[in-house]
């Protein structure tokens, strides 16, 4: 996952459907490595490993036909996805789910005296009772909101005239509303402001003018509309006393607005760069181009807290900007106002909170106090066995990557062109996500939590980052969403070109563990870490050098090559069939260059390391698998890799992710790297026969 291209599908999803989840189970506590120290410990370790591979196989499937369900078939069976509970599950649910016990355990446990963890603690509390101190917190939520104006149910009843169907004139001044939203809290609604890196140059930032992150994209199917629908007008229902037809009603309009605003915005899957979706523009000039819409100084003024405006910024996504031209004065301005007090408002709706209160009030715990609860979670929890197990595996991936850089494995990039390539991949770092340097003591120094009042507590924290950052033309310290994100999944980062690993990746046992055979670890762990390094040279990666600068470093005839090999990948997946559709023709192939490319180079890294140790044990292979598990060593590499990915999601919810995710659906992440493998054919004795499509005449190979 690149870290400035985040997809939020899958929080998209979490959502909407929260308010029809329910409790998960708990799992069995995993037990610690003191106990795993005997030969007999170690042994049960590793069938305990071998019965769960073998558990989601589902041998009647053809591994030359489809080795997805052959690695994955049982999968749902053991772990199925429900309309009302778990809309999907796969490993890095599994791995979230053991991560979320230790951080409730942390939460519920006796307070220590520590000023932090207190404070977080009592968050914790105030979420638990604000639903048993119903009218305070109903209280406090409207006086939150009104603030900003009033609903348009609430303004009709007091005989305001808010029901016209046709456009009037801007009562309500969206622009300077969301400016001070933005300004106070940090929440970015109908435009997003933010101060990054300049994308041509890291050494100093810019103002990005563009389009905020939607609920849901142009691209989102039908019955993700309707829950969207359901959500906004129970909420306003149940929590703001608007009658369940006017609540209905507001709904309806609300998911119209952000459906006309989202529908200017580029879809990623057309794969346009950095470079093509920025425009550098003056103040004075966009002022002038967006004088009908809104003062776009004052806008910016408001937002960021100062008159000394830089004389440029960028825009990104203008035709973002020029859709709203359209969009807003055609719209209604009580439909304006709702919209941005809905977006304003959500944030402290507690959805789905009473059938759930414990798991809700812990995740809400975690969206806001991530970093710190990552920092916990990773003191307590921290072995430096495992963090040198990742970094010895990633000088290990580094060094295949450099090798076939070097030599002529990639002959269709030009040398020079393999130097810049070279030299990137020298500076490219990766750093566990501890957030060891983080200051938390003066943070918390100044953030009051009462363990009474849940929304004054969001507030407090949501105000509290955005102080961090008193000028705020600096770039932003501390942000929500990124934090939730990075918690989980490993990403990478264009802008500083760097990899960083969180600490639920570190859980012993979910995927990998220094006593399983080293098979599983190179395919699982080296993956993720080759997946992450290969994002800085795809499609998108590549268009930036060592230093996260954009710079073409590409010569014709290397890019050409690249070209026609990204087309390749463009037509092999545009042909996968997922949900009854084609998976879209999405020019953008950053992430399958990823997968097929990581995949290689971590089968390789493993090969490597088996030579290197034959010479101390030529029985090493012998070792290198499982004695209750009928596959070699080399054959449970590829089991490993495709059990990665194993996977089970809700009917109604394949659609929306097949459409919304710039990632390839899980069977297909398989499918679709292991079909372009030589190797894989050659493993599991895959003949090139059309009725075995594992083993393609025609192979996509870029990396």
């Amino acid at each position: 996952m690149r870290l400035k291209n985040i997809n939020y599908s899958a929080n998209v999803l979490s959502a909407i459907v929260v308010i029809f989840q329910v409790l998960l189970p708990t799992a069995w506590t995993l037990p610690t490595n003191a106990e795993f120290e005997s030969p007999y410990g170690e042994e049960m370790l590793k069938r305990s490993k071998a019965a769960e591979i073998k558990s989601f196989m589902d041998i009647s499937h053809d591994p030359c036909h489809d080795f997805y369900n052959f690695a994955c078939g049982k999968w749902p069976r053991i772990n199925a996805a429900q309309l009302f509970g778990d809309y999907s599950t796969d490993r890095f649910h599994e791995l979230s789910k053991g991560l979320k016990r230790k951080i409730h355990k942390l939460l519920t446990d006796k307070k220590n005296g520590s000023e932090i963890e207190d404070k977080l603690k009592d968050f914790y509390v105030s979420c638990l009772k604000a639903q048993y101190n119903e009218t305070h917190y109903l209280e406090a939520l409207r006086a939150a909101y009104r603030q900003f104006g009033e609903f348009s149910y609430f303004k009709q009843k007091e005989g305001g005239n808010a029901t016209t169907t046709t456009a009037t004139p801007l009562a309500f001044e969206w622009p300077k509303v969301v400016a001070q939203i933005l300004k106070v809290y940090g929440k970015s609604m109908i435009l997003s402001v933010d101060v990054l890196e300049d994308f041509k140059d890291t050494n100093r930032t810019m103002v990005y003018l563009g389009t905020p992150t939607f609920d849901l994209t142009q691209m989102a199917v039908n019955i993700m509309h309707r829950l969207q629908e359901v959500k906004i007008y129970a909420n306003l229902n149940k929590y703001l006393g608007i009658p369940l037809e006017a609540a209905k009603k507001i709904s309806k309009d609300l998911m119209a607005f952000e459906k006309s605003l989202s529908e200017g915005a580029t879809d990623m899957r057309e794969g346009k760069t950095m470079n093509e979706l920025l425009t550098l523009g003056s103040v004075n000039d966009l002022k002038e181009e967006y004088r009908e819409l809104f003062n776009v100084r004052e806008f910016l003024e408001e937002a960021l807290n100062t008159t000394q405006l830089p004389e440029q910024i960028y825009v990104y996504d203008k035709s973002y900007l020029d859709n709203l031209l359209q969009v807003l004065p055609a719209t209604p301005a009580h439909v304006i106002e709702d919209y941005v007090l809905w977006l304003f408002v959500d944030e402290y709706f507690l959805n789905g909170k009473e059938e759930q209160p414990q798991k809700w009030c812990t995740d809400k715990s975690k969206k806001y106090f991530g970093r710190f609860i990552d920092h916990a979670i990773y003191q307590q929890y921290r072995s430096l066995d495992y963090e040198k197990e990742v970094y010895d595996l990633w000088q290990e991936i580094m060094a295949v990557f450099r090798d076939y850089l070097s030599g002529d494995r990639y002959h269709w990039i030009s040398n020079a062109t393999r130097e810049h390539a070279l030299k990137k991949l020298e500076r490219m770092n990766l750093t566990i996500n501890s957030y060891e340097n983080e200051n938390f003591d003066s943070y918390f120094k100044q953030l009051k939590i009462d363990a009474s009042s849940y929304v004054a507590n969001i507030q407090a924290v949501l105000r509290r980052n955005e102080a961090l950052r008193i000028n705020k033309l600096e770039k932003h310290p501390h942000g929500i969403e990124d934090d939730q994100v990075l918690s989980f999944t490993p990403a990478y980062n264009t802008f500083s070109n760097s990899i960083k690993i969180p600490v639920a990746v570190l859980q012993p046992y979910r995927v990998w563990h220094p006593l399983y055979p080293r098979a599983i670890k190179y395919a699982t762990l080296g993956f993720l870490l080759a997946h992450e390094m290969i994002h800085g040279f795809d499609d998108e990666g590549r268009n930036y050098d060592a230093h996260g600068n954009t710079h073409n470093w590409w010569d014709e005839k290397s890019t050409y090559e690249f070209e026609s090999r990204r087309r390749c990948f463009q037509a092999q997946y545009h042909n996968y069939t997922y949900a009854g559709n084609l998976l879209p023709d999405s020019i953008s192939q950053t992430e399958n260059i990823a997968d097929n490319a990581a995949v290689k180079i971590a089968y390789a890294a493993y090969l490597r390391w088996l030579e290197q140790e034959k010479q101390k044990n030529y029985d090493i292979e012998k070792s290198e698998s499982f004695a209750t598990l009928d596959y070699n060593n080399r054959e449970l590499f590829f089991l490993s890799y495709a059990q990665l990915w194993c996977e089970d999601v809700q009917t109604l919810f394949k659609s929306l992710l097949a459409l919304n995710d710039i990632h390839a659906p899980s069977m297909y992440r398989v499918i679709g790297s292991l079909a372009n493998f030589h190797d894989f054919s050659w493993i599991f004795k895959c003949d090139m026969d059309a009725e075995r499509p594992m083993n393609p005449s025609v192979k996509c190979e870029l990396y």
